[in-house]
């Protein structure tokens, strides 16, 4: 969830899912489990350590199977992942 929709590097934010998932990571997952995670933020840039949202790195993440829980803030997954993402025995193509 971004918005401005159109944001580019640099352009105000109103509001940025990536500030939701982070307090869940650093309120939830570091102090209470060794559960490892993955960062993928449309505004990467601003959370170091974190990597880009792209389709490929979300299909990655998924196909990885090294996460129990994927949390997702915002529209749809199909808008990163696509309509052409098949979901078959937990492997996304």
């Amino acid at each position: 969830m971004l918005f401005p929709s159109t944001y580019r590097p640099g352009d105000h934010i109103i509001l940025d899912g990536a500030e939701f998932a982070q307090t869940m990571i650093d309120s939830l997952i570091i102090p209470c489990s060794p559960q490892a995670y993955a960062r993928l933020y449309e505004t990467y840039p601003l959370w170091p350590g974190a990597v880009p949202l792209t389709r490929a790195a979300l299909i990655d993440s998924l196909n990885a199977a090294h996460y129990g829980v994927v949390h997702h803030i915002g529209t749809l997954l199909l808008q990163h992942v696509g309509r052409g993402c098949e979901f078959h025995r937990g492997r996304c193509s």
